[in-house]
């Protein structure tokens, strides 16, 4: 279960968390939420972490990297509540 729209992302107590990747392909286009994903990739070692958030559209039933306008919207709306640990969509924390 989600709920098919990308949610805001937290760090809590030192921990990454991610509420909601929204939908890779949605048939549904009554909302571009709904058309709208994010892939989470990265690296872990021993001191850190390291996430790249990487936004998509659905455009069609196909999923497409997000580019331009539309990614940098994406990635300042995910970022947005965890700045501090957000660069261009890169989320890194100590561990």
């Amino acid at each position: 279960m989600h709920l098919h729209v990308v949610q805001n992302v937290q760090v809590i107590d030192g921990t990454l968390v991610i509420y909601s990747l929204g939908n890779f392909v949605f048939d549904q286009t009554f909302s571009t939420e709904t058309q709208r994903g994010l892939i989470v990739t990265g690296s872990i070692s021993a001191d850190e972490l390291q996430a790249v958030l990487v936004p998509i559209v659905d455009h069609n039933l196909k999923p497409q990297l997000a580019v331009g306008d539309e990614k940098q919207y994406l990635v300042d709306r995910i970022c947005g509540n965890i700045e501090e640990y957000c660069d261009s969509g890169i989320v890194t924390l100590s561990i």
